[in-house]
């Protein structure tokens, strides 16, 4: 039998604090398939507690980008921006 790779997600999540990782990582955890294995970063830069409308998306996508780019290097084979 061939053993296959998971494939890694990473979630990131668009605010510079871990309030929300918690529900974020229960949530995606009870519907992901056992064949994926599943990250959580949360933004360095950016807002704070939400995303509250187009100014805050805007200034957040950079950063958002970072950790897309940052997370291809380390192997993930996809990103999720969890509510941006």
């Amino acid at each position: 039998m061939v053993e296959r790779k998971k494939k890694r997600i990473l979630n990131i999540v668009p605010v510079v604090n871990n309030k929300w990782n918690a529900v974020i990582r229960e949530t995606l955890e009870t519907y992901a398939s056992p064949e994926f294995e599943l990250g959580f970063r949360n933004v360095k830069y950016g807002g704070t507690d939400s995303i509250e409308g187009e100014r805050y998306i805007a200034v957040t996508v950079p950063y958002i980008v970072d950790e897309i780019i940052q997370a291809e290097k380390e192997g993930y084979d996809a990103c999720d921006p969890s509510n941006a």
